[in-house]
């Protein structure tokens, strides 16, 4: 499978980063499981035929005298996206990961918004980059532009869950 739209994709935006935290998409890779000796991933109880990897590193930091310091960092190698007959299905795929992108991106956007981005850092300590990828995801049936994609991103069961609480209910909390 060529992945040369997804690496254009990729490209557009490779590291999201707010003052705390950073996650950097490192590499991406495509190859059947046949090829690979790494544990498989099941989606709807089959074993994908395709599948596009991505190394990811997740980093959370500290200020030490105005300086920026790693305070932690988390490399994977996970399944971003996988189907049977993924050649036949690449607008799909394509729609999925750049939903995917929207809502990475959406995610950083708020919290670079906020004026505590340390509650990022926070809400991120306890999570591995895998927790920031839904492959299952590509396997409803609904979406099929990158927006609705990005909008099921984002729900509070997958990366909505790490959004800051809503700003009417900050101040009713006060």
């Amino acid at each position: 499978m060529d992945i040369d739209r997804l690496n254009q994709l990729a490209d557009r935006q490779r590291v999201f980063s707010s003052p705390s935290t950073g996650f950097h998409i490192i590499n991406y890779d495509t190859r059947s499981f046949d090829d690979d000796r790494s544990p498989a991933l099941f989606l709807d109880g089959h074993q994908d035929t395709q599948h596009v990897k991505i190394d990811i590193a997740l980093s959370i930091w500290d200020f030490h005298k105005g300086e920026r310091i790693i305070r932690d960092l988390k490399m994977q190698r996970a399944v971003l996206v996988g189907c049977k007959n993924m050649d036949q299905q690449m607008e799909r795929v394509e729609a999925y990961f750049e939903g995917w992108l929207m809502a990475m991106e959406r995610l950083w956007q708020t919290w670079r918004d906020e004026p505590s981005d340390d509650a990022f850092a926070t809400a991120l300590e306890v999570c591995m980059p895998i927790d920031l990828l839904f492959p299952r995801v590509q396997a409803l049936k609904r979406p099929k532009t990158a927006e609705d994609f990005a909008e099921r991103f984002m729900q509070p069961s997958r990366l909505g869950k790490y959004l800051p609480p809503p700003k009417d209910l900050k101040a009713s909390e006060a």
